[in-house]
């Protein structure tokens, strides 16, 4: 790439002004509202898959309790 050995102060003003303007106004172009966009669903779909995870193994884990055993069960039932 031809990079002048010393750029001049001019130089170094138009490139940080196109470089603040790239990325300044990204997101004002259709392009940029459009990957925006798709990023925040993407990212909300990944976050509802997660949550659902989460909830899925939360639920499997026991409480705790022990079961109560009926006592109208044939095998505890003495004559």
């Amino acid at each position: 790439m031809n990079r002048p050995t010393n750029p001049t102060r001019r130089d170094r003003q138009v490139a940080e002004e196109a470089m603040s303007h790239e990325e300044a106004n990204f997101t004002e172009t259709p392009t940029g509202r459009k990957l925006v966009t798709q990023a925040q669903m993407i990212g909300g779909f990944l976050l509802l898959i997660l949550a659902v995870l989460f909830g899925l193994l939360v639920a499997s884990f026991p409480t705790g309790e022990e079961p109560t055993s009926n006592p109208d069960t044939p095998s505890q039932i003495t004559p």
